[in-house]
């Protein structure tokens, strides 16, 4: 099954722009490992026996380059493999108006070598008809932003729009929205995007911010809860159109041999179910189907309400196609690069090159029964038999976890202070049957009546995951319209095996939503069931729970106000949840949602042993840090330079830090925010 898609009705154009022989373009293998560098490059790429989709047939060569339609005297800014201009300790890569910013020369060669038809786009915020200042001023416009701003479709079809508009800055919100300023101003959003439909799109950019040494970061959906797709003064890559998907039924890689799925970085998780669906199978995709699949959601190693029975997203991947720092294309795999391959399959999106597509597995057909379940304090439950209730669910989690079980709930502290309620959105449970699901689930239930604690249940079987899954979630994907900080947790399963250490689990939690804060949590046990060797934490194959709260910022809030909210934050979430769930008894975070403000982000986001040769796999293939991404790997080295916001966001340079000694907990932060939830 293979998509059309705007891509490859501009091949034939792109083709001659470059004026290339693209019959040698279908062949992965072909290779160019001449390097203006005097450092020996990383091999070239081989096949994996996969057709490369059409837009990925439209590559960048030594032998294109010769022939780009570009001034003589521009060309070196497109050259491959060479090193990036040096940054020393304190210098920061160029603003807008800074000597060292690209020429307006240089951006017209950017496009003209892109193919012009505006693949170069000069950044407008997406808020910017609401505001007068702009040129896309535009009233009828801003009243239907105001009201589809929490629609994630909206964001996904702008080049530079993100979903956690905090890390930008709050700089172009619409009017309507408390967090909004009087004016509207770029911001930390990236000045250029390159809205990227064929590989060389993404080179060319990958070579012009390496030999410029400007800021580069990558966009595809815009599901972003760590800042990692904004960048004041950045390019920026759009992968979102990148979007054909392909079935391929016997599919041979190493001990391999079955269905996969052939997926292209701009395909959302809808998209990869649906096909998976329609084909009579499965596959290991995240809670929310407005996220991007082959972004950064396999990088940071991806949970899913699969994760219980099947492990990691990551462990499921064959195969990647990607744009490495020296901006050629390589199909990486195991044989290929192995170092490469293991890192980027939970080492962090953003971090060691761009992906064009993957190769996933396919698994069967599995039947899924789901159930929720809700209940709260009142007059009948008093607080402490509420939290028996709460400890019994929480005591059945190992049971849960072995049979394969997955749940996301919330525990809140309603809005009179002293009542509580909890939501199990749904339990969901793979190849389970109701008979099966009722004796898993039975000790729960039985606890609750024993309690005397009212509650309601809905229990459903289904034929297949998809339906289940549409039916089961709460609508968790939409746009944050309000703003707060986080603190969160892995919870690992040995704390269940020792009763005082569960028991200081449990009263770190309940201390954390007694005191007011939000709680989204996780059930899952990953585990390893593949025997998958890549990045993925540690910390997530040990996890049975996932735990985190919220600090919501009243509105206008000042600087000073942010701040002390981040340091109570610190203070009453993260520091009483580590010490509950020490890192070195395989507690940890989860990349994709954790904390800026964790001193001991590296251990915790990687296990301090992945750490360290991920560090040693960055510096092999990205030696300069092109790609430089929030807590990413090597991130220490860098920071950036904001005015005073009370809260780090991307609205400032990107500068080489002057000790080299990272993000303390009193300089970093983090900001996302309750139902933004989607990096899962």
């Amino acid at each position: 099954m293979r998509h059309v898609t705007p891509a490859m009705l501009r091949i034939a154009l792109i083709c001659l722009l470059l004026l290339r022989d693209t019959s040698t373009a279908f062949d992965p293998s072909s290779s160019s490992s001449s390097s203006s560098s005097s450092s020996p490059s990383p091999p070239s790429s081989s096949s994996v026996g996969v057709p490369l989709f059409g837009y990925e047939t439209v590559r960048l060569t030594d032998d294109s380059l010769r022939h780009i339609r570009v001034p003589p005297h521009l060309s070196r800014i497109f050259s491959f493999d060479t090193a990036a201009p040096a940054i020393r300790p304190g210098e920061c890569k160029p603003l807008p108006g800074d000597a060292n910013w690209p020429s307006e020369e240089e951006w017209a060669a950017l496009n003209d070598a892109l193919g012009g038809e505006e693949a170069l786009i000069k950044t407008v915020p997406l808020a910017a008809p609401c505001y007068k200042e702009w040129q896309v001023y535009d009233e009828d416009r801003c009243e239907e932003l105001e009201r589809d701003w929490a629609d994630p479709w909206s964001h996904e079809d702008d080049a530079t729009s993100v979903m956690s508009p905090i890390w930008q800055g709050l700089t172009c919100l619409p009017p309507n929205i408390p967090a909004s300023s009087p004016q509207c101003t770029l911001g930390g959003y990236p000045s250029y995007a390159i809205n990227a439909t064929t590989v060389s799109h993404v080179q060319l950019g990958v070579n012009f911010a390496r030999n410029k040494g400007i800021r580069l970061v990558i966009k595809n959906t815009g599901h972003d809860s760590l800042g990692k797709s904004c960048g004041a003064g950045a390019l920026s890559i759009w992968t979102r159109h990148l979007q054909e998907l392909e079935y391929l039924a016997g599919y041979e890689h190493g001990a391999f041999g079955g269905p996969v799925l052939h997926v292209g970085s701009g395909v959302r998780t809808r998209d990869v179910y649906e096909a998976a669906e329609e084909r009579g199978c499965s596959v290991v995709g995240g809670m929310c189907e407005s996220v991007g699949f082959s972004g950064g959601y396999f990088a940071g190693g991806g949970h899913s309400a699969l994760s219980s029975l099947l492990g990691a997203a990551a462990d499921h991947i064959l195969a990647v196609n990607i744009v490495t720092a020296d901006g050629r294309f390589r199909t990486v795999t195991e044989e290929t690069y192995p170092d490469l391959f293991w890192a980027i399959r939970g080492g962090g999106g953003g971090t060691f090159g761009i992906t064009t597509s993957v190769i996933v597995k396919l698994h069967e057909k599995l039947g899924v029964t789901t159930s929720q379940i809700a209940f709260r304090t009142s007059d009948a439950v008093s607080d402490d038999t509420f939290w028996l209730g709460v400890r019994a669910y929480f005591e059945s989690f190992e049971r849960h976890g072995k049979a394969g079980c997955y749940a996301y709930f919330t525990l809140l502290r309603n809005e009179d202070g002293a009542s509580y309620s909890m939501s199990i959105q749904s339990i969901v449970a793979p190849n389970t049957s109701l008979s099966a699901f009722d004796a898993i689930t039975s000790p729960f239930f039985t606890r609750l009546n024993l309690l005397n604690i009212p509650y309601r249940s809905t229990t459903k079987h289904y034929s297949s995951v998809l339906p289940a899954l549409r039916e089961a979630w709460p609508r968790i994907d939409g746009v944050a319209d309000f703003f707060g900080i986080r603190g969160s947790r892995f919870f690992p399963a040995q704390i269940w095996t020792d009763p005082s250490g569960f028991g200081e689990a449990f009263a770190a939690i309940r201390q954390v939503s007694r005191a007011g804060y939000p709680l989204a949590a996780w059930q899952m046990a990953p585990g390893n069931p593949t025997g998958a060797d890549n990045a993925v934490n540690p910390a997530f194959r040990h996890a049975l729970a996932f735990f985190s709260a919220e600090a919501l910022f009243p509105d206008a809030a000042t600087p000073a106000e942010k701040t002390a909210i981040q340091s109570k934050l610190l203070a009453e979430v993260v520091d009483p949840w580590r010490a509950a769930a020490p890192t070195s008894e395989n507690g940890g975070s989860y990349l994709s949602l954790g904390n800026l403000a964790d001193p001991n982000w590296r251990g915790d986001f990687y296990g301090e042993g992945n750490y360290e040769k991920l560090k040693q796999v960055k510096k092999q293939w990205d030696p300069s840090s092109l790609f430089y991404a929030t807590t990413g790997v090597d991130s220490d080295e860098w920071e950036v330079r904001t005015e005073e916001q009370g809260i780090q966001t991307q609205n400032g340079p990107l500068c080489r830090r002057r000790d080299g000694m990272g993000i303390s907990q009193e300089e970093g932060y983090d900001q996302v925010v309750f139902h933004q939830m989607c990096a899962a």
